[in-house]
């Protein structure tokens, strides 16, 4: 955890899910969360873009997403939210000055620039309207490993991450 964050963003959490309990998330990241003062809404993957069983249980089991935040600083608004696959918020409102915020995080899609426009565009909706939106996780279009043999082009989805003008992809 940072020194003294208030808001920790994590992608690509591995292991099975505690069963029980409301968010689900893998017991030992759970504790730890607990033990430091921190609430936390975690999101595993779905697996929705396969049809094989065994790929679907292998990838909610590696690509979870979660937004950690300080519980003495900083209060849970709502509902936690699953925008679109792999993409996660929780509207908070931070204590000392009841500022409220969004915060968003998203494992981007590997190969599938229209899904990966998707998660743009719901976690743009999502902060619309927040005076202070935090956004992060992994926005690779492709994996780290295949991205430094390929010599990739830019895709529709790379050029309206960059721009941000997501209606134009």
């Amino acid at each position: 955890m940072g020194h003294d964050a208030d808001i920790v963003l994590l992608q690509e959490i591995s292991g099975r899910a505690k069963s029980g309990g409301t968010t689900g998330v893998p017991a030992a990241l759970g504790s730890l969360c607990h033990s430091l003062g921190f609430k936390i809404f975690f999101l595993p993957d779905t697996g929705d873009a396969t049809d094989d069983a065994k790929a679907r249980r292998d990838c909610s089991l590696r690509n979870g997403v979660a937004i950690l935040w300080r519980a003495e600083r900083l209060a849970l608004q709502g509902d936690g939210f699953a925008l679109a696959r792999r993409t996660a918020g929780v509207r908070l409102l931070r204590l000392h000055d009841q500022t409220g915020l969004a915060a968003i995080v998203i494992h981007g899609l590997h190969g599938a620039p229209s899904l990966r426009v998707e998660q743009f565009r719901a976690a743009r909706e999502y902060a619309a309207g927040c005076p202070v939106a935090i956004v992060g996780g992994d926005f690779n279009a492709v994996s780290c490993r295949q991205m430094r043999v390929s010599q990739r082009a830019l895709d529709a989805a790379d050029h309206a991450l960059r721009s941000f003008e997501l209606d134009s992809a």
